[in-house]
This record gives C-alpha cells, structure tokens and sequence, in this order.
C-alpha cells in the first residue's frame, strides 16, 4: 500500500491525509510529558486533554505498524432554539457535531474503499493535533490550534492504525520533529492575541494559558470562574474569536443550519434550573442531542444555553 493509494482517496473525498511510522506515537508522548515534568500545563490539563494514548488491542491489530491522520473540513453549525418571546441562534463551533461518529464513519469508509473490505485499520486515540503537526500535514497557530494551507483550521482530525507500513520515508522520531512547527505569519501577526479577552494567548510562551481558555471551561462540568464571559456570544459551547480574525482562516469558514432545533416547550425546559421532570420532553432533547452527536451531556449545553440567554439580554 503506498501514499499515493491514500493521496488519491482523500482527493476524491475532500480531505487531507498525514503519515508517520508508529515510532512518533512515542515521541509523541515523551515529548508532552515533558513539558508536564517542566511545568509547562496547568495543574491537571495534561491528565483530562493530552494523556489519552490508547492503541487496539492485539487480537484487533496484533502488528501495528503506520499511523494514519485524516483531516476532514468542517463547517458550524447553527442551532436553533425557539421560545414564546423570541428565538434564539446559537452556534456549534465545527468539531462539535458528529465528533465521536466521525472516526467511525472514515474508518468504514477507508476499509471499504481503500483496503477492498480486509481488516488492518482502527481507530486510535491520542493527542491528534501534536501528532499532525510533528507528521508534517499540518501547522501550529499561535493559538494552538492546527492549520492545513487549504482548508485553514476549521477541521477535525481523526486518526488509525494501520497493520503494514507504508512505502518511502515517513515522519518517524526524527530531530527535526521536535521542533514546534507553525505558520509563518504569526512571527508577526498577533491578531489572536489581541482578540483573546481572557488572555489565554501569551507572546512569552507558545504553549497557551489553558487555565483562562473559555473553550475548555465551557466543555468542562465544573463551575466558570466569576466574570468568565463567552468571548464570542453565539456560540454554545466553545469559542472561535482568534480563528474567525486570523488571516489564514479569512473567508474560510462555512456555517450551515442544524438538522435539529427546539421547539418553544423544549427550550423552556432547558433553560429551567433543576431536573427535566417531564419524560416525554426529556427523551425528545435527548433524541436531539444524539442525532447532532454531540459528546457533552445534556446538562452541560443546558448550562451554557443560560449563560447565552442571560449574556444576550445585557445588550
């Protein structure tokens, strides 16, 4: 099997493809431990965000030999909730819908339309974005966020296994892999810096102050910290103000409607504090929030669609 077989695949479906020996896997990891050991994350950022290698098991792939990274453009998605006064948009930063299925669906679709139906490819879990940048498909941002020269950073990653190595020289643990690589442009450009209003980007470091990141506090259960207001209004959950001004994403972001919404009733009884108490009305926001698969729990978006609403007002 060789790069081209792949190159050509994601050609006819609108993706990009990275490829590394299972070697950088490793690298990988040693490298982010050591910036745990240096002291360089927030106190528990590396165990809920960076500490997720997990490879098939043997009797799945007993010889993993390649890794394989997908990068699949992704719009937003508007998200509709109706109410008795006035309706209300939110936004679904791309990423969000379909994250979970996502890996499954490339998976099935690599295995039935480039390895004729044969078995040798799983899904693995592992920080995706370092591995993209050290394989060499994509590029860091100030932010911290990847970039691919043709579709900007509005992506998701997905990445796989595969059980026989790929022809020609990869990205292994080479020396030059140890070198953050990123875009050209931010050497000079701080227009995500300037936007940030929590200042989680810093011109001293690359790495970014997740501790005052809005995006990872509105994915997380646990309480906001007081005056943490949503850098960007409309979105639900997460944040997309330093990729909306940065160059390389200009013109770039596509934003369509979500194939649910909520009615008046629905909305309502999200944005109530305390249980859900009416089943038929619980299972129908349930049903909703599996078909946009989305990996949060429910009280999670509850909670930031009243932060919304309640943000919204003061204008």
């Amino acid at each position: 099997m060789t790069q081209h077989t792949f190159l050509r695949w994601a050609k006819d479906k609108g993706y990009l493809v990275g490829f590394a020996d299972i070697g950088l896997l490793d690298f990988v990891k040693k490298k982010l431990e050591r910036r745990k050991a240096e002291g360089e994350f927030a106190p528990g950022f590396f165990e809920e965000n960076l500490d997720i290698f997990h490879t098939p098991d043997e009797r799945a792939l007993p010889r993993v030999k390649s890794i394989l990274i997908v990068a699949v453009p992704a719009p937003a998605h508007i998200l509709t909730f109706e109410s008795d006064d006035k309706s209300v948009e939110a936004v679904l930063p791309p990423t969000y819908v379909r994250y979970r299925p996502l890996f499954g669906q490339v998976k099935d679709e690599i295995r039935n339309e480039v390895l004729d139906g044969k078995p040798g490819i799983e899904i693995l879990e592992a920080p995706l974005k370092s591995l993209a940048v050290v394989s060499g498909l994509s590029l860091y941002g100030r932010n911290n966020i990847t970039y691919i020269a043709e579709i900007g950073s509005y992506y998701q990653l997905a990445g796989y296994v595969l059980d026989y190595p790929f022809e020609g020289d990869l990205c292994p643990a080479a020396p030059a892999a140890s070198v953050e690589r990123k875009l050209a442009l931010c050497r000079t450009c701080t227009a995500c810096l300037k936007s940030c209003p929590t200042g989680a980007i810093a011109e001293d470091r690359f790495l970014l102050h997740a501790e005052r990141c809005y995006t990872l506090h509105s994915e997380s259960p646990r309480p906001f910290p007081e005056n943490m207001n949503p850098p960007s209004p409309d979105c639900l959950i997460g944040c997309m103000k330093c990729q909306e001004v940065c160059p390389a994403n200009k013109g770039r972001l596509k934003k369509v409607q979500a194939s649910v919404s909520f009615t008046a009733e629905e909305t309502a009884a999200l944005v109530k504090e305390g249980t859900i108490r009416n089943v038929r009305l619980e299972k129908s926001i349930e049903s909703k929030i599996e078909a946009l698969g989305l990996s949060e729990r429910v009280s999670l978006y509850r909670r930031n669609l009243r932060r919304l609403i309640k943000i919204r007002s003061r204008r």
